[in-house]
């Protein structure tokens, strides 16, 4: 900001932190609130620095934002349980025992239908859950730690390379160049 220009915080922001934590909560990028402000991405970076109020509030909201999705995520990993209704009006009919419809008239009824749903775990989800909450034992590749240079059969081959003469070592590599090509 240069000086002479008034600040935006005091227009564009402050006056709109409900509706700038309501954005964050829903995943709204701090570069798309800017612009929703009329605020430069810049401006808006700066202010988030000066202003702990700002910097709070979005921090805050994306934890809220965070939060919501790896519920949802681990609810698509182990699967959930749900209820759909279903309203029907049915006319010319009444009521009757058990929900049952019977005809009569011209009356007019609603039949409301509840049933228990069920949504299975989501393998994806779960993968990916496990790859980063336990990556010790879910990632993809084990990498072993071998210290080769130590071990017995490097020592036996860097000895009897250093007994062979420069003529042996060349024979010796066109023989290994000839065992790869076949």
């Amino acid at each position: 900001m240069t000086a002479g220009r008034k600040c935006k915080y005091y227009s564009h922001i402050q006056p709109n932190l409900d509706l700038i934590e309501g954005w964050v909560k829903q995943g709204v990028s701090e570069e798309i609130i800017a612009r929703k402000l009329s605020v430069a991405s810049s401006s808006f970076q700066e202010y988030k620095r000066k202003f702990p109020e700002l910097s709070d509030l979005l921090k805050k909201g994306k934890d809220h934002a965070d939060l919501a999705v790896e519920n949802a995520l681990f609810q698509a990993a182990v699967g959930y349980e749900y209820e759909e209704t279903h309203t029907e009006f049915i006319e010319g009919t009444n009521a009757g025992k058990s929900g049952m419809i019977l005809k009569s008239g011209n009356a007019t009824h609603k039949k409301v239908t509840t049933l228990k749903k069920k949504v299975p775990g989501n393998v994806t989800a779960q993968i990916f859950w496990l790859k980063n909450r336990r990556p010790d034992l879910w990632q993809d590749r084990k990498e072993f730690s071998a210290e080769v240079s130590s071990s017995i059969e490097l020592q036996k081959f860097r000895a009897t390379l250093d007994s062979m003469t420069p003529e042996e070592k060349m024979l010796m590599l066109e023989k290994m160049d000839l065992n790869q090509q076949s």
